[in-house]
């Protein structure tokens, strides 16, 4: 017999604040979901979305693994 196991998903990360910036870039640091699911999130995808717009954006091409992205 095969047990087998299910995770939850996480839970949301806190709201990301903006802790740097100047004309050429963004730095973002937000906190670790509360609630992991049962698994360590391994990684973060940054979107942004463009004021007026409906469409998000991908910023980073692989998930960052801290809590911070510039």
């Amino acid at each position: 017999n095969k047990t087998y196991y299910f995770l939850d998903p996480p839970g949301p990360p806190s709201t990301p604040e903006i802790i740097d910036s100047n004309f050429n870039y963004i730095r973002l640091k937000w906190n670790k979901p509360d609630h992991d699911g049962g698994n360590p999130v391994s990684g973060y995808i940054i979107e942004y979305k463009e004021e007026g717009s409906a469409d998000w954006i991908q910023c980073n091409s692989y998930p960052v693994k801290l809590p911070e992205y510039t």
